[in-house]
């Protein structure tokens, strides 16, 4: 099962439009997430050719009606999904596949440009709060925890690595210190830098580039803050090889000709066209595999 998640930045124009349709006829995810998505779902699911359909999507708690935060799309082919909740800019919903039932969040946090590192962990604290309400639930028998979304936060800042916070860490087993705490498996960690390890490759440094004006000294400009994170029982699931920063979309059109639209451009090391300040993230799981069990 793919999943593919791109914040929008409140954009709509031709040159975007013509990317997402592009993604849609010649790549289709299973699960399609926006964050800031500027198109009515009705706009979405008639670029695809009514082969998506809406799931849910953050609402608007003052005027009512579609708020563009979050908004998850799905193919529906052999899974079920549902909403369960939808706020402001957390969406809940209920994943059905291979048997197995997964809490599937869509995810937008608050920015550092109106928020200090202390407020977004507090923030993040609230966001783990509401997860572990589904969790728990006995009702709704979930298993395991998939987020996806606009972190906000890099993959090794305080909101991420403290144990009553968010709790995602880039460790693939699962130490006996941790053996009862819940906690998430952060892949994005490995995308940090600007080449592919053991290769020459270059690889773009992260999902955003941006500079705060509140950071002082600390200072990134490029960012990891868009992706995925996990519960670590789905990491026999989870196919590394497939986890990418996504640069550019590149088919065989109706006349069989390769076509490339760029998001990047590795020569200059910027994006590229009038597309997003953020660059999409893709993921695969494949559910048909087990659970990982803990033996420590």
């Amino acid at each position: 099962m793919e999943i593919f998640f791109w914040n929008l930045k409140k954009r709509t124009n031709d040159e975007l439009t013509e990317w997402i349709s592009c993604l849609l006829k010649y790549q289709m995810p299973d699960i399609l997430v926006f964050a800031e998505c500027a198109y009515s779902s009705n706009e979405i699911v008639n670029l695809s050719g009514g082969k998506l359909k809406l799931v849910g999507c953050t609402l608007d708690e003052k005027k009512g009606g579609e708020f563009p935060e979050i908004k998850i799309f799905a193919t529906q082919v052999n899974f079920d999904i549902k909403l369960l909740n939808a706020q402001k800019r957390i969406i809940a919903c209920l994943l059905e596949a291979n048997g197995k039932k997964i809490l599937l969040s869509g995810i937008h946090l608050a920015g550092r440009l109106y928020s200090d590192r202390d407020d977004q962990y507090r923030k993040a604290k609230a966001f783990i709060a509401y997860l572990n309400d589904y969790e728990i639930q006995k009702n709704l028998e979930i298993e395991s925890t998939i987020v996806v979304g606009d972190f906000n936060i890099n993959p090794f800042e305080k909101a991420f690595l403290v144990d009553d916070s968010i709790f995602a860490l880039n460790i693939e087993s699962s130490p006996g210190i941790l053996k009862n705490k819940k906690h998430f498996y952060n892949p994005m960690a490995s995308l940090c830098g600007t080449f592919i390890y053991g290769s020459d490759n270059a690889k773009v440094p992260g999902t955003y580039f941006h500079r705060y004006p509140n950071s002082g000294k600390q200072e990134q400009f490029w960012n990891v803050i868009d992706g995925i994170i996990f519960r670590h029982n789905l990491m026999n699931c989870f196919k590394k090889s497939k986890l990418e920063i996504v640069t550019k979309l590149e088919f065989n059109n109706d006349m069989e000709e390769t076509v490339a639209l760029a998001l990047y451009d590795f020569e200059n090391t910027m994006l590229t066209g009038n597309y997003s300040d953020h660059l999409p993230v893709r993921c695969v799981f494949d559910f048909a595999n087990p659970y990982l069990e803990f033996n420590e």
